[in-house]
């Protein structure tokens, strides 16, 4: 499809090559801002749903982000469009307080935010965009001026998961112009985001240069071809990562990690940047890495504490990196890393009997239906210090554990679920938790 008459003219092959990663699929929805881009994406997937009836009546998500007086209007062009199509439709709210500087960014995280809690409120698991080869080359360009390593220049994959959704990106191979092509050769229309020629934004002066770069010899295809084999490059280093997560890391129920530093600075340093990324973003639940240069400053120090034995008390990225001094009774040194309270501090929730809640985005903690009385869930606290009488000097740190959450009736701890050393020892224990932080590690989080 190197052209727009092959894409107008493709084949139910072409279709079926083009959406084969959607056919695993338990539900999709299609991100659709009423652009030609993501309208193209709609005409294409609904040819395509004839011939997959189970998708015929997928949903089609349109984000309103409230920005601009003709948004209601393009929305509605969607979903006229949809309806039309056989598809559902869904409009899509960006509500509260806008913020008053970059507010591309902001508005890109609300639309994923939308969008994947869309697709989990109608059942689907899977989410597509349509981003094309122009924007995959923007991308790349984008991460150079950063100074961004392999992973930020991989760009953005065909596949990831986003907030428990796969977001698939099917068009990454395709030009604007193709898609454009097919929509005028059907008299498809389609809306014009004005923002997309604002040249205050980073990104559209970046496309506004474009013909100088492509004189260059840096064209788009080069561009987004070079971002593929780095990405080939950047998946290996993750397969090495990986190795080293299981071999090091231990995950604890609590949502906190431990971690023998000395295997990750013995390794070449970008594994080893790339599995402290990967940490980091288990415990926080952050979309994105760290940015590089934080990364590698915090690598540093994580080497020079290790080699003299000292302590360490370092935060990035919401998450504190802690390891203890070394003593004659901790020869040993530990990597801790554990969550952050923040401004707010950590989650209260209130759980009951035969209920199972996903607390501060790091523990899934149910209740036995048996129970008799329901519980407030919160942090241990202060109340920490208590669960360490008797611990050993390697078992986990208090700042650490007073992370951890306990079952809590007004203030007294009843239940704490997962330690080895509870406060409180529990007769019939009636809580069960599950590390939401192990499984973010040990899911596919490459991007």
């Amino acid at each position: 499809m190197a052209n727009a008459p092959d894409l107008i003219s493709m084949t139910d092959d072409d279709l079926a090559a083009l959406f084969k990663p959607l056919e695993t699929s338990r539900g999709i929805v299609l991100g659709v801002s009423g652009g030609a881009d993501s309208t193209a994406l709609m005409f294409l997937f609904a040819r395509w749903a004839r011939l997959h009836p189970r998708f015929a009546d997928s949903h089609v998500a349109t984000v309103d982000h409230g920005l601009r007086p003709e948004s209601v209007a393009e929305a509605e062009l969607v979903a006229r469009q949809a309806n039309q199509l056989g598809l559902q439709h869904i409009t899509l709210t960006w509500t509260g307080e806008k913020p008053s500087s970059d507010i591309q960014n902001a508005a890109r995280t609300a639309r994923y935010k939308l969008l994947t809690d869309a697709a989990k409120a109608v059942d689907a698991d899977t989410l597509v965009i349509a981003h094309t080869l122009e924007d995959q080359a923007e991308t790349f360009l984008l991460a150079l001026a950063r100074g961004s390593g392999v992973y930020g220049l991989s760009g953005m994959p065909g596949e990831r998961m986003l907030h428990g959704v796969r977001i698939v990106r099917p068009l990454l191979s395709l030009r604007k112009s193709q898609l454009m092509a097919l929509l005028q050769a059907q008299n498809v229309p389609w809306s014009e985001d004005p923002s997309n020629r604002n040249d205050r934004y980073r990104r559209v002066k970046m496309r506004q240069a474009t013909p100088l770069i492509e004189g260059l010899g840096l064209t788009s295809t080069t561009l987004a071809a070079t971002a593929t084999r780095l990405g080939r490059a950047a998946s290996a280093l993750d397969a090495y990562a990986s190795r080293l997560i299981s071999a090091s890391t231990t995950c604890h129920v609590g949502g906190y990690l431990n971690l023998h530093p000395r295997q990750l600075i013995d390794e070449p340093e970008e594994v080893s940047l790339r599995t402290l990324a990967r940490l980091l973003r288990a415990v926080s639940g952050a979309d994105y890495n760290p940015r590089l240069e934080r990364l590698e400053r915090l690598l540093d120090e994580i080497r020079s504490a290790t080699q003299s034995g000292t302590r360490l008390h370092r935060t990035l990225s919401g998450v504190i990196a802690h390891m203890p001094q070394v003593t004659r009774t901790r020869a040993t040194p530990h990597l801790w890393l554990f969550a952050e309270a923040g401004r707010d501090g950590f989650e209260t929730k209130q759980l009951h009997p035969g209920q199972t809640i996903d607390w501060d985005n790091r523990v899934r903690i149910t209740l036995s239906p048996d129970a008799s009385e329901s519980y407030s869930i919160r942090c241990l606290g202060a109340s920490a210090k208590k669960a360490m009488r008797g611990a050993e000097p390697d078992d986990v740190p208090v700042a650490a554990l007073a992370t951890h959450p306990g079952a809590w009736r007004a203030d007294e701890l009843i239940e704490v679920a997962g330690l080895e050393n509870p406060p409180v020892p529990a007769k019939h224990p009636m809580l069960t938790a599950q590390s939401l932080v192990r499984d973010r590690l040990y899911a596919s989080v490459f991007c």
